[in-house]
């Protein structure tokens, strides 16, 4: 049960930024995958089959003069994977995975340089709130700007997602 909550939670969150195609209202909201939200870097990645160099997309809102910033990772080789981070300065970081495909998910956090935590249910559901506030404020994003450190965490949060894979 909680697993498939979870599963609901992270595709709720990734359906609002419009990354996979779920039956919710689209209102006035950009894709996050929109090009003029492309940044230059790239995730590289290499399978047993072939070499990847994957699109990263992000934006930033301004929230009490703070930016909210929002890195997508596209980790897709043979199935739809994505990563996402969402820091607010002074705020836990998160992280969440999702490859739809395989309808396997995980939502997790960390403070400052501390070591990346599973949410509860409710953290999962407190943070589904918050993007949905986003949302809801109509506020309007911009391309991420000084990223570096969202980029690294991106990094991070994709080794925890190989990590998990390993274990299984």
């Amino acid at each position: 049960m909680e697993d498939n909550l979870k599963n609901e939670i992270v595709k709720n969150i990734f359906s609002k930024f419009l990354l996979i195609n779920e039956n919710i209202p689209r209102q006035k909201f950009m894709s996050l995958q929109d090009k003029s939200f492309l940044l230059y870097d790239k995730l590289s990645f290499e399978t047993d089959e072939k070499q990847f160099n994957n699109n990263i997309y992000g934006c930033q809102f301004l929230i009490s003069e703070n930016p909210l910033k929002i890195i997508l990772g596209d980790c897709s080789a043979d199935s739809h994977e994505y990563c996402l981070i969402v820091n607010l300065k002074d705020s836990p970081v998160y992280g969440l995975y999702i490859d739809y495909d395989n309808n396997l998910s995980f939502i997790k956090y960390k403070f400052q340089d501390l070591e990346w935590l599973d949410c509860s249910t409710y953290l999962q559901a407190t943070f589904l709130a918050a993007m949905e506030q986003i949302k809801d404020t109509n506020l309007s994003p911009s391309k991420c700007k000084e990223y570096e450190a969202e980029l690294k965490l991106l990094k991070e949060i994709i080794n925890e997602v190989n990590d998990e894979g390993q274990e299984d």
